[in-house]
């Protein structure tokens, strides 16, 4: 009867009817009837989802899972073994997460059930690793200078080099099919992935800015070093750039203009800057030392540093928002236990990631609930 009344008002073109009949549907009922008839589909598709009032009414759903107090959470413990197994940092996309070790290996576990895929060995016995995932591989980077590349199928791997020349790297940032590496010698190095090949496209000395920390987003790409943020086109040297004085940088990341940083001694909070300006914007979260900090689209995670600390929290921030006190979306305990490690964080398109000594945990910050399909079309219209 219900789907004699709906085709009905296809044919009476009840435009206006069908929009509060879908709207009001709950996640499972409006995934069904997707597959119920592929006119509904169709209609969905293009005009409840495209429609003003549906974007309205799409927008109030999520603004209702940001401000969900119990948001859902795992764990995964990365090893039972001593201190060499702890998890020091992770990088992540929908499908994988790659967590590296003290080790000097990297364990690589599927999103959806954390089945542990494969052990990449990083060449980094007993020093840090650092991590990033791309479009269709994983790349790590050593403080021996070394960078690897495995395809993400098989995890096989398809390029190894010591191109630091045995300089700590002390950044990479993995976009699309680009990889960025920068060090403490103020060393650059791009490489660009076509399918199982790899090649290294440019090379950037910058003696008089030792890297601490960077950042890039297909064009721009944004360095942190001891004293000041810089920012330029990587591609093309003689575009517009832009070198902010900022104080002590240990992370940061880009989402032009904007950009946040964090640091250590006297730089506590999160600094959130106008790059287009050359300004700070505002510093918020004075009263705390950050560690480590993540961008998704205007949304950014901050974890506090464990070190010295009480009761040491992640932050979930709306850049849009953050000259306004609503700007802070959530707050979660960090994991405080007791280790040599600061937790390091990273976002996927719907969860935080933390890891910390042997714990890795997920927390879930952003559940649509409705269907991949239907999550991935609302994220290309809100552009994130």
């Amino acid at each position: 009867m219900g789907s004699d009344v709906v085709s009905l008002a296809f044919q009476w073109d009840c435009d206006e009817f069908l929009q509060r009949v879908f709207l009001e549907l709950d996640p499972y009922s409006l995934k069904t009837s997707r597959k119920v008839c592929s006119r509904w589909n169709e209609y969905i598709s293009k005009r409840v989802w495209k429609s003003p009032r549906g974007q309205k009414r799409l927008h109030k759903r999520l603004d209702k899972q940001f401000v969900e107090e119990e948001p859902y959470e795992e764990e995964l413990q990365v090893s039972r073994g001593g201190e060499e197994a702890q998890a020091f940092y992770c990088a992540a996309d929908d499908s994988i997460l790659v967590c590296g070790l003290l080790n000097g290996t990297a364990n690589v576990y599927e999103i959806k059930t954390n089945r542990l895929l494969a052990v990449l060995d990083c060449q980094s016995s007993g020093a840090f690793v650092q991590l990033s995932v791309g479009k269709g591989f994983v790349v790590a980077v050593s403080s021996y200078g070394i960078v690897s590349v495995w395809e993400n199928k098989k995890f096989t791997l398809i390029y190894r080099e010591n191109i630091h020349e045995n300089s700590t790297i002390q950044g990479i940032k993995a976009f699309n099919d680009f990889i960025i590496t920068g060090d403490v010698d103020g060393s650059i190095n791009a490489f660009k992935v076509n399918e199982n090949e790899v090649k290294h496209v440019l090379n950037i000395e910058e003696e008089k800015n030792p890297i601490n920390h960077l950042d890039f987003d297909g064009k721009w790409i944004l360095t942190g070093s001891r004293n000041t943020l810089k920012i330029w086109n990587l591609f093309d040297d003689k575009d517009w750039s832009k070198t902010l004085k900022s104080g002590y940088i240990c992370c940061c990341c880009l989402s032009y203009p904007l950009a946040a940083s964090a640091g250590v001694r006297l730089n506590k909070g999160v600094k959130i800057w106008d790059l287009r300006k050359g300004t700070l914007l505002i510093a918020v979260l004075e009263q705390n030392f950050f560690w480590s900090l993540h961008l998704r689209g205007n949304y950014l995670a901050a974890a506090m540093s464990s070190n010295n600390q009480k009761n040491p929290r992640i932050y979930l921030i709306d850049l849009r928002k953050v000259t306004k006190e609503e700007s802070f979306l959530r707050s979660f305990p960090c994991e405080d236990r007791a280790t040599i490690l600061n937790p390091h964080i990273c976002m996927n398109t719907s969860k935080i990631i933390e890891a910390h000594g042997n714990i890795v945990r997920l927390q879930e910050f952003w559940n649509y609930q409705v269907s991949d399909w239907d999550c991935a079309t609302f994220l290309r219209n809100i552009k994130v």
